[in-house]
């Protein structure tokens, strides 16, 4: 099914992808092009001449020029999520594995901002069926944003969908 053809995702209008990597760059421009939406957001970390090049400056500024509303923030808390997620109904996280535990505040931070469904940043490996479970290491992360996720937020009334691919 294509995103244009989900009667749940176009029941919504607005929507922010976390990160402006590689992945979440894909993602914003497909919700661009889909055109079912009245804002797509880009949620990025402010870029700094310390630990930007001018590529991450350049995807950004394609970006902007492609339609997507840019929200920079500097630091990881629930307030700086909060104010992010402001008048969004969907967060789709994009954070590489190193920026996983940051969704335990993007998750808070969406709950105060009356997000109505969240998407972790999972694009991987099923956590819960792997015949290489418990997870050590960098992995073992995705699964407390789940867990957090299913004690958290489904009480606060956030829905979540976990993609594994």
């Amino acid at each position: 099914m294509s995103l244009a053809e989900s009667s749940t995702i176009l029941s919504y209008s607005t929507v922010a992808v976390v990160s402006t990597g590689a992945y979440a760059e894909h993602f914003i421009k497909a919700l661009l092009q889909c055109k079912s939406f009245t804002k797509v957001r880009a949620v990025t970390r402010t870029p700094s001449d310390a630990d930007c090049d001018a590529e991450k400056r350049n995807r950004i500024a394609e970006l902007r020029a492609l339609g997507a509303d840019i929200h920079e923030y500097t630091e990881n808390t629930v307030t700086a999520f909060q104010r992010a997620f402001d008048g969004i109904e969907v967060v789709v996280s994009a954070v590489g594995v190193s920026a996983v535990m940051t969704q335990i505040e993007m998750i808070d931070g969406a709950i105060a901002a009356g997000v109505k469904w969240f998407l972790p940043s999972e694009f991987g490996v099923s956590h819960y069926t792997s015949k290489y479970l418990p997870f050590k290491g960098p992995l073992d992360h995705m699964v407390d944003v789940q867990q957090y996720l299913e004690q958290k937020a489904k009480p606060k009334g956030l829905a979540y969908t976990i993609v594994y691919t």
